[in-house]
């Protein structure tokens, strides 16, 4: 890997051609090329050699380089894992654990793009699940010592990558992991710390226009987005007992636990394979339990971080627009909810109308 910025041209250019060529050149269709040429893939010893070293690669290359890596492993990861590259995400999480800036930061940007392969792809749900089981404690921890440490440019790039593997995370469905009771807690003081965490006192950009582009407000308008996305689309404890259909009156009676791991009995024994139906309950009795706790414990903590930040409008301090308009979208869900609104909301209705 060429790491000599003087040479980067010179790898982008052929790296280029990798990257505008990798699908075709990866998993070849089955049709031919005009003439009736066939479309001629990667040998697989070279693919082979390529899933052992891609991510290695991704922790040493330059950035502009590791952008165009990152494109070869999305195509290579939507083509092979996990069947065919079982060892990516524990070569992942490796780099992840590592006190090495370049190593954690390949591996960050190794995780988005894997999560990023399957955030839409329902058909293939149970690879992210194992994704967010594997790497979510790991990158808990990391993002801890970046709040406990000054405020960075540096740290909140790699905030930045993590947030945004949260988010493509949770665009389908919440992992069952997320959906543990235990969880919730740690993964929204994480979430809340980030979005309240002070901004760096060197380099803060005083034009609107320059400001979105700042690593630092780039992570707050990620986890603005995750906090509005959960209240909106997971949060709502009625919209999730409807879903439960029959037996929802009976939903806390179910002797079933979602943990990290899945879904389980009560005793821990992991239900039958063909136990679909019952898995079904479990899960959506799950999702009504995850919704009765965020909005007990940590929605009006939520909104009470968004009037906080909304506050610099009106001290005349920057506040870039997209952040700005997530806060008022979280103030907009959460005023349909007696708990947010009566107590925290209502009062402020005044100022929050007159001023932001």
């Amino acid at each position: 890997v060429i790491t000599n910025r003087g040479l980067v041209g010179i790898w982008k250019a052929d790296d280029r051609r990798v990257a505008t060529q990798r699908p075709r050149w990866w998993d070849p269709p089955s049709r031919t090329l005009r003439g009736n040429a066939p479309i001629i893939g990667l040998p697989d010893a070279d693919k082979a050699s390529i899933r052992d070293n891609i991510v290695e690669a991704m922790c040493v290359a330059v950035p502009q380089v590791r952008v165009q890596l990152g494109t070869c492993l999305r195509t290579a990861a939507g083509a092979d894992y996990p069947d065919n590259w079982p060892t990516l995400l524990t070569t992942i999480c490796t780099n992840l654990s590592s006190s090495e800036p370049g190593r954690l930061r390949g591996g960050l940007f190794s995780l988005r793009i894997l999560a990023k392969v399957h955030q839409y792809r329902r058909e293939r749900i149970e690879p992210l699940h194992h994704l967010v089981a594997q790497s979510f404690p790991i990158i808990l921890g990391m993002l801890r010592n970046i709040l406990a440490a000054p405020p960075s440019v540096a740290n909140a790039e790699l905030a930045l990558l993590a947030a945004k593997t949260m988010w493509s995370c949770i665009q389908i469905d919440l992992p069952p992991m997320l959906l543990a009771p235990a969880a919730l807690g740690p993964w929204f003081e994480i979430i809340l710390g980030l979005l309240g965490q002070p901004l760096p006192a060197d380099g803060q950009p005083t034009d609107l226009e320059e400001a979105p582009k700042w690593a630092p407000w780039k992570v707050k308008k990620r986890v603005a987005q995750i906090m509005h996305r959960v209240l909106q689309r997971y949060g709502n404890p009625k919209e999730a007992k409807d879903q439960m259909g029959k037996g929802a009156d009976g939903a806390s009676e179910m002797t079933f636990n979602v943990t990290a791991a899945g879904v389980t009995h009560s005793g821990g024994t992991a239900l039958a394979p063909g136990d679909a139906e019952a898995q079904e309950r479990a899960l959506k009795a799950a999702k009504h339990d995850f919704a009765r706790n965020f909005q007990d414990n940590i929605s009006g903590t939520c909104l009470t971080a968004c009037l906080s930040l909304l506050q610099r409008v009106t001290r005349d301090e920057v506040l870039p627009g997209r952040v700005h308009m997530l806060c008022l979208s979280y103030i907009e869900e959460a005023i349909k909810y007696k708990n947010t609104y009566t107590a925290i909301l209502k009062p402020q209705l005044g100022q929050l109308f007159s001023e932001v």
